[in-house]
């Protein structure tokens, strides 16, 4: 789970610093102190999570790994066939 929402929080942080003058559907309550907190403690978790409970957690991360060069061959696959690669 915080896999999953820490990339989000992350990415909120870049697209408002590399786009300020994008449109915001929303405000981002805190930012971009409550975004940024969020994202150390998550990884603080996390950290703790395989130090810990080592048995269950490291095959999730392999597994989360193994998947990381199918979607980069997936994405570089789709953006040669949209003439972009």
């Amino acid at each position: 789970m915080l896999a999953h929402r820490l990339p989000l929080r992350r990415h909120l942080l870049v697209l408002r610093r590399k786009r300020p003058d994008a449109e915001r559907p929303y405000r981002a309550f805190g930012y971009p102190l409550l975004p940024a907190l969020y994202i150390v403690v998550s990884l603080f978790i996390a950290v703790c999570i395989l130090v810990m409970k080592p048995r269950f957690s490291w095959p999730g991360l392999i597994l989360v790994a193994l998947g990381a060069p199918v979607y980069f061959l997936w994405r570089k696959h789709s953006q040669a066939a949209d003439g972009r690669g």
